[in-house]
């Protein structure tokens, strides 16, 4: 009797342990909103309804047909909803045909109240089917897996094939055997021990999922081309640097927390200033600002921060959260927009201020003639004057739109084979032509072979030498003279020194040299003179658009030669350019220029 008496205790212990678990599995459920651990919460507060309602029938010598039709159907329920909770621990999709059978030995058992012959046939199978349930649980947990294997859950599919094979026993049944209710007893110990296991490996998972994202977290925040900063006011200090700050500031992050002026180190006075008040005074709403990062023999890098503040339950800002952000390149591209602005408003200035000049000569040279203000013999002059200077804004007009084109990389070349003397003469008769109606000397002289021929486009090599001699004349002093020699020559000149010996292209290089009588180029322009609207110190007083040049470099570099200028002895500047050839019936020398 007092056996029975402390197994009764034990037992009642073990079944307010169910209870107890089955309200922690509800409380976790609604903490988590896991579904499972809401599914194994009432599995297990219905275990303890059974285990209570086993309880008041220990001891008693005969157990009542519809106790046990009751207790059958508490136990399918409780492996039911075990089976579908695994189910949802481990994602799954729960079978139709396991959700059916359980329907139909539910129905059986319910039959079994009206009609004692199905109670003796279904006994056994619905004990087996319950039986079955909980089993195949712990079989999921053996087969299905979260990436990790840990000894718990082996150990939880063992206990829990245990338990099944224990809870739906009817041993009870016989309580003459003492055995019976030390069996009972077990299995309901082994429960409890299967509901710690349980807590221990969602526990587990849990863990090994928060690891998990706190790793690719930290990967993408390592990796970000944001770096996330978190200052705490009241330590005064840093409390957490991405790791790929260190690439702007170029200390570890133990030392720029160690040590916050480390921060300020390559900042500018009033940036040290700006940043410094938000770390000294606590900030109340969330903005942004930007800073450079200067270091020696490094570009300056921009870096864009933008901060939120972070309060605590009484409202007060104790931390600062800053997402800083590297904007050098968009920085970059802001200012080659800006420049692109300039150099389009400079340009459209350029086109004015140009064509302002020969506009108004034009103008005043018309309003003359229509007005009598001349003589009729000094008509034809004026009309001449009005020519050159129409002719001139031709020439600009065309310099600003070559211009364009080459800032656009669209410029058309059309290359043809054509005998070199024969071109060369060509352009040295339009050459002299314009040199002498514009009151100026020409003296041309060339040495070409008859046997050497160029691949050019014949245009834009006759637009280099208008640009050039347009140049001379504009730089010439009055009653002076304008030289033009030609050469081809067997080796390639040096653009400081046309005496120099260097190798060159097999084939050699016509090369025209333009001499004016000019002031010459002052030492410190010549390096600067192709670039585009460069104007030298000796160009203030002439007028030009300041892109001839320019063109002609394009155009040169275009068909494989050089362009250069110096200054002559005793004379004005010399513009040189070049020209591959090849020899009649060379073709090795023609693909060397190709």
């Amino acid at each position: 009797m007092f056996l029975l008496t402390a197994l009764k205790y034990m037992i009642l212990s073990s079944t307010v342990t169910t209870l107890i678990f089955g309200v922690i599995f509800l409380f976790l459920s609604h903490q988590e909103n896991a579904v499972f651990m809401r599914i194994w919460g009432l599995c297990w507060i219905i275990y303890f309804i059974m285990f209570t309602m086993d309880i008041t029938y220990l001891g008693v010598y005969h157990m009542s047909y519809s106790y046990i039709l009751l207790k059958q159907i508490f136990s399918l329920n409780t492996a039911f909803l075990f089976l579908l909770g695994t189910y949802k621990f481990f994602h799954l999709k729960m079978s139709r045909v396991v959700i059916f059978f359980t329907i139909l030995f539910f129905c059986s058992i319910v039959i079994s109240f009206w009609f004692y012959e199905a109670y003796e046939i279904l006994l056994i199978p619905n004990v087996l089917f319950s039986t079955v349930l909980v089993a195949w649980a712990g079989c999921i947990f053996y087969i299905y897996t979260w990436t990790q294997n840990i000894p718990e859950k082996y150990l939880l599919c063992f206990l829990i094939i245990l338990w099944s094979i224990c809870s739906n026993n009817f041993t009870f049944l016989l309580p003459r055997l003492e055995l019976s209710m030390f069996n009972y007893f077990s299995s309901l110990l082994i429960l409890n021990v299967t509901i710690i296991f349980l807590l221990i490996v969602y526990f587990k998972k849990i863990y090994y999922l928060l690891t998990k994202q706190e790793t690719r977290f930290r990967m993408l925040v390592e990796n970000a081309t944001e770096h996330i900063f978190l200052y705490d006011y009241i330590k005064q200090r840093f409390e957490y640097i991405s790791p790929s700050a260190t690439k702007i500031f170029h200390y570890t992050i133990s030392e720029l927390k160690k040590d916050t002026k480390k921060f300020f180190e390559y900042l500018n006075a009033s940036d040290k200033e700006k940043i410094g008040l938000l770390l000294k005074n606590p900030v109340t709403h969330s903005s942004m600002e930007t800073f450079q990062v200067i270091k020696e023999d490094a570009e300056p890098i921009w870096c864009e921060i933008h901060y939120t503040p972070i309060t605590n339950d009484d409202g007060v800002t104790v931390s600062l959260e800053w997402i800083l952000r590297d904007i050098s390149a968009k920085k970059k591209i802001e200012e080659e927009l800006r420049e692109t602005e300039n150099m389009k408003r400079e340009l459209l200035e350029d086109i004015a201020h140009e064509i302002r000049t020969p506009v108004t000569l034009i103008r005043g040279y018309a309003e003359s003639i229509l007005n009598d203000v001349i003589s009729p013999s000094a008509i034809h002059s004026y009309l001449k004057s009005i020519y050159s200077k129409t002719e001139l804004l031709n020439t600009l007009v065309n310099d600003f739109m070559q211009a364009s084109y080459f800032t656009s990389q669209t410029m058309e070349f059309r290359f043809y084979e054509v005998n070199a003397k024969e071109f060369i003469e060509e352009m040295l008769s339009q050459c002299e032509y314009h040199i002498a109606t514009a009151g100026i000397t020409p003296i041309c002289e060339s040495s070409v072979p008859e046997d050497i021929f160029i691949v050019i486009d014949k245009g834009r090599i006759e637009q280099v030498f208008s640009n050039l001699i347009t140049n001379a004349l504009r730089y010439a002093e009055e009653l002076a003279t304008v030289f033009i020699f030609v050469t081809a020559s067997e080796r390639s000149l040096e653009t400081k020194d046309d005496n120099a010996e260097i190798d060159g292209v097999s084939a050699g290089e016509i090369v025209v040299k333009i001499v004016d009588s000019g002031k010459g180029i002052a030492e410190e322009d010549l390096p600067y003179i192709f670039q585009r609207k460069y104007r030298g110190k000796n160009a203030s007083s002439h007028s030009g658009s300041g892109i001839g040049l320019f063109i002609s470099k394009q155009i040169i570099t275009q068909h494989s030669g050089r362009i250069w200028a110096k200054n002559e002895p005793n004379s004005g500047a010399a513009f040189y350019f070049t020209l591959p050839y090849y020899l009649e019936g060379n073709e090795e020398d023609l693909y060397d220029i190709l």
